[in-house]
């Protein structure tokens, strides 16, 4: 928070949450990636089409399905063995994809996804390479993967948007007013608090262990003219900062109103 205006009978404080912007739009930025890449990149649907036309000569097709790109063919031929692969994802856990094995190397007709779901797919091809079968048609689909990823996209854009809309903060002592006004104004909330100059009981600053460290933030006791009423304990500004900043602002407003 920063003293904007002072004067004799004025001080002005700002909290603008510049913090919270840049990650709020940093999140935003990523979710955008994220959404563009499974839209391009990211299959909704695998199709692969196998025909046997002798029993050493086998020519496989699959379609790759996207939303953006449309659909997208690749051929490849005597096949010989299928796979299932496992590929980690650290701590999001562990994915299965089917690798084909011919003589010009290893094909990846599917996408990642379950054991079982693989499992069944590399049999049917197992089955097909090692039968007779002048046929074999198998199909994927990633809608649901597809549809989760989507979900969790806007879900974190949500929280993005939110770090976004964090309020400016300004708490203003007006001498000839004799009141404290302290605004909120954001995207999401716009508010207004007075309070009277004669109330103030205390100003002091508030700490909460932070994750490395302890942070602070200035706190504005009022007391109330009714008898048996707790003091109201009003912050300043919500961000929690380091404690040189904390007093800065605690002694800047005790030397304006004159406090001890």
């Amino acid at each position: 928070m920063k003293v904007v205006a002072i004067s004799s009978t004025k001080l002005a404080l700002r909290q603008k949450p510049v913090d919270s912007w840049v990650w709020g739009s940093l999140t935003i930025i990523g979710v955008i990636i994220f959404l563009i890449n499974g839209l391009f990149y990211e299959p909704v649907t695998v199709n692969l089409n196998c025909q046997r036309f002798s029993a050493n000569k086998i020519n496989c097709e699959f379609h790759h399905l996207y939303l953006i790109r449309g659909v997208e063919k690749q051929n490849f031929y005597d096949p010989q063995q299928a796979n299932m692969i496992v590929k980690s994802r650290g701590k999001g856990g562990t994915t299965y994809q089917v690798a084909v094995s011919t003589s010009f190397g290893e094909v990846f007709p599917f996408s990642p996804g379950s054991f079982d779901q693989n499992q069944l797919i590399t049999n049917q091809i197992n089955d097909f390479i090692n039968s007779q079968q002048p046929h074999l048609l198998t199909r994927n689909h990633y809608w649901g993967k597809f549809s989760e990823s989507f979900l969790l996209g806007i879900l974190v854009s949500l929280f993005g948007i939110y770090l976004m809309a964090s309020p400016v903060e300004t708490c203003t002592f007006y001498k000839s007013l004799n009141q404290v006004i302290i605004t909120r104004n954001g995207l999401l909330c716009n508010l207004v608090n007075e309070y009277s100059l004669d109330d103030i009981f205390e100003i002091y600053t508030e700490r909460q262990m932070g994750r490395y460290k302890m942070l602070y933030r200035p706190v504005i006791a009022f007391k109330s003219k009714k008898l048996c009423v707790p003091l109201k304990h009003v912050i300043i500004y919500r961000q929690f900062t380091n404690e040189r900043d904390a007093i800065n602002v605690v002694n800047s407003v005790k030397h304006f109103l004159n406090l001890s």
